[in-house]
């Protein structure tokens, strides 16, 4: 560590020191309405030496400057996706003001003949930037059904995840969302998206799949939306949810709101049938879920000056379950019947200090609480025989994250933070009486986790960025058992982990660029993972933790090559030991009955390669389609793999007018092996209409999921014993979506909040 740090000072010191200020220059780059354009590109040139090239990006406020510039005639050039460049020769006497610098629409933007790939420009730095104002994908969409069309980005019902990584996370402005609230933002709210596949150490070490960042448009003395939706499979209604999302600005202040009121959800009946070798019988599940959902998050801000805030914010959730679980096996029944009720609430604050520099280089302090109480009350009916039982958990968690940002010159950056959490998790069980489904338990789980990192980044060359990174990590947990003080145990689990990203930008023009990454991470399993407590899936299927598992060590090598702005080529290839994989065992004192407990395998070396397009194929028709192949080698056990997996998606837009269009959605994916069990082959088909009314203020969409798709097929196996699972229950449903976009209020320069998220306790089950 000391040698890292003896190396970026000395490079930081190298490339400070060879340069002396002399003379700045300032601008501001607006519209032609004069609203600030956020993170336009910047070029300034020497008159007569080509040599001398600097660049840099408008912040939020569309300022850019530039230092330590001599006297002398320059060219400078701005560009903007969805307007046109802006080119004028300045001459430097001194301090330089340039104040407002208009950029006017592009006449090759005009709807009808542009593609996403206009809309799209990629930065030096790696990030990619995707204008969302007046893109003509946006109309009738959700911001999740236009991400559907952005290159890299894989989007489900449930989940978002850039080239296929995990832990993916998303950003609104600087506060970290959930994939639910990005479903509430329009895509009328948004400026523009970006992209970060190498996200640095201020999102934490969790963003290993890099970051989506949502930027807002800038304008509106009130900027809202109102959504609501509905849906309906072949029996009922199935969930509607009313969602509210309010921004206001005035003077120094700014407040937002995001609501969701009283969510009601029915997951359809789920019907299985499962099939067991050991004695060769088939068992019937039916399971089903009803639930409601209450949250809101507010926030305040009160900035100082232009460098200079405070952010405070909090927030309430609540939910209510009603599930139901049956299982019929031969003459034997089996009735589960749950209440489980979840309350969390969350308050933190964020302050920001400018250190100089216009705001280039500052401080910023985060810290965080949040509390998450969970109850849940089971009902057990086996043959007419009732018991009862009562699982509960009080969780807190306090974050304290620092960092500083420091910019020397245009080409080099140093990023240096700290990070600590707190977590203490008391659980209090009752368990059944007279039927042995779950265990009375009293325990506390205690978890201490330091972290320290330091990034630098410098561009050697007009086509070549680099950055590195070092992380050290440490986390002590602590497992005390009330009931049984066999099962306490401490353990410290720590680490040093290198990162090391670069881009080389073959043809700016073309968008033909180069990325490579090589990572070295660990994780911890979720806590829930070690917790001994049993959960019981049905009469012959329960879940049990693992107090002895070890951090998870994984090496990874990205490359991501763009030959044009449509055609887009990816490898990876991650190495890990000690992976946590969920095993299915048959339990020898209970015949016919099996449990998951997660394990680390003895290593996992997974390889992929990824095709994508996204263009117009014709000028009614836009696309987002790939081809992935996966090989996954593994061994856990005496358990070994050795499988590739073929998957392809595509997005498909037709435009029939300027108001309406139709969208076909298709995936497909080869058959899955893993160390514990087999997915068969699978394939779904969803189509939807839309429609854009009153200028975008109202969208209207009509979902028909799964529309053609087939039935799921599970194999779990082990030494000598197979079981066989097979969905039955029909999967299609229909869902509406109406949305109402407003604005009220002069126009104002908006800016949006963080908020507090928290940890979820994973079960370890299939």
């Amino acid at each position: 560590m000391r040698f890292l740090l003896f190396i970026i000072f000395a490079l930081i010191s190298v490339g400070s020191g060879a340069q002396e200020n002399k003379y700045g220059m300032t601008g501001r780059v607006v519209d032609k309405e004069g609203m600030a354009v956020m993170r336009a590109s910047v070029t300034l040139t020497m008159a007569g030496d080509s040599a001398f090239r600097r660049q840099t990006v408008a912040d939020d406020n569309g300022v850019f400057s530039f230092s330590a510039l001599d006297n002398g005639n320059y060219e400078l050039k701005i560009t903007y996706i969805g307007l046109a460049d802006y080119i004028s020769d300045i001459t430097v006497k001194g301090n330089t003001d340039l104040g407002n610098i208009r950029m006017d629409d592009s006449a090759e933007m005009l709807e009808g003949i542009t593609v996403m790939a206009n809309y799209t420009r990629q930065k030096r730095t790696g990030e990619t930037i995707v204008k969302v104002k007046g893109n003509p994908l946006t109309k009738g969409k959700s911001t999740q059904d236009f991400l559907k069309y952005v290159r890299g980005i894989d989007v489900t019902e449930s989940s978002l995840s850039l080239n296929g990584k995990q832990n993916t996370l998303i950003y609104l402005e600087d506060r970290k969302i959930s994939f639910e609230q990005l479903k509430s933002i329009p895509p009328s709210m948004i400026e523009d998206i970006e992209i970060i596949p190498f996200a640095d150490g201020s999102y934490g070490e969790k963003a290993t799949g890099g970051v989506v960042k949502i930027h807002l448009r800038q304008e509106g003395g009130l900027i809202g939306s109102a959504t609501v939706y509905g849906g309906m499979n072949t029996e009922d209604l199935y969930g509607e949810s009313p969602r509210l999302n309010l921004l206001y600005t005035k003077g120094k202040f700014t407040i937002n709101n995001y609501l969701t009121a009283f969510e009601y959800g029915k997951y359809p009946d789920i019907l299985t049938k499962e099939y067991n070798s050991s004695d060769d019988s088939y068992t019937y599940k039916h399971n089903t879920t009803r639930y409601r959902i209450f949250g809101d998050n507010l926030s305040l801000r009160y900035a100082f000056n232009k460098t200079d805030r405070i952010d405070l914010y909090g927030g309430v959730s609540a939910s209510w379950n009603r599930t139901s679980k049956n299982s019929i096996s031969g003459n034997d029944t089996l009735d589960i019947k749950a209440k489980p009720i979840s309350r969390a609430y969350s308050i933190g604050t964020q302050y920001r200090k400018g250190l100089g520099n216009g705001g280039e280089n500052f401080l910023n302090m985060r810290i965080d609480y949040s509390k998450n109480k969970y109850d849940n009350g089971q009902e057990y009916n086996t043959n007419g025989m009732f018991d009862n039982a009562r699982q509960n958990y009080d969780i807190d968690f306090v974050t304290v994250s620092p960092y500083a940002h420091f910019k020397f010159n245009d080409n080099m950056n140093l990023t240096a933070g700290l990070e600590y959490y707190y977590m203490s998790n008391m659980n209090n069980n009752r368990g059944t009486k007279t039927m042995s489904y779950i265990d009375d338990g009293k325990f506390c789980l205690n978890q201490d986790y330091y972290s320290a990192w330091a990034e630098y980044s410098l561009i050697p060359s007009k086509s070549l960025f680099l950055k590195f990174g070092m992380r050290y990590s440490g986390t002590n947990e602590k497992y005390k058992d009330y009931l049984d003080s066999s099962n306490n145990f401490e353990r410290w689990q720590d680490g040093i982990c290198p990162s090391l990203s670069g881009q080389w930008t073959i043809d700016e023009n073309k968008m033909r660029y180069l990325n490579i990454s090589y990572r070295r991470m660990f994780y911890l399993p979720n806590y829930g993972y070690r917790i001994p407590n049993v959960t019981w899936q049905g009469d012959d299927l329960y879940s049990i933790g693992n107090t002895d598992l070890k951090k998870e060590v994984y090496d990874d090598v990205e490359l991501y090559f763009s030959l044009n702005r449509r055609l887009s080529f990816s490898y990876s290839m991650s190495y890990g030991s000690d992976i946590v994989s969920v095993i299915m065992h048959k339990d020898e004192n209970r015949p016919g009955v099996y449990y998951t407990r997660p394990e680390n395998s003895a290593y996992s070396m997974q390889q992929s390669l990824t095709m994508n397009y996204t263009g117009r194929i014709f000028s009614f028709w836009h696309t987002n389609t790939s081809i992935a192949y996966l090989y996954r080698h593994s061994r856990s056990g005496e358990n070994k793999i050795n499988h590739g997996t073929f998957t392809f998606r595509s997005n498909n837009d037709f435009k029939i007018n300027k108001y309406l269009g139709l969208t076909l959605n298709m995936t497909a994916s080869s058959k899955n092996r893993t160390e514990s069990y087999d997915e068969n082959a699978r394939f779904k088909m969803d189509v939807s209409g839309y429609v854009s009314l009153m200028k975008g203020k109202m969208n209207v969409s009509l979902l028909y999921e799964n529309i053609l798709y087939n039935t799921k097929k599970l194999t779990m196996f082990g030494e000598g014993w197979e079981k066989r699972r097979t969905l039955l229950t029909p999967d299609s449903h229909v869902v509406l979506f109406v949305t109402w976009n407003f604005t009220a209020g002069k126009k104002i320069n908006n800016q949006t909040l963080p908020t507090v998220k928290n940890k979820p306790v994973n079960t370890p089950t299939f």
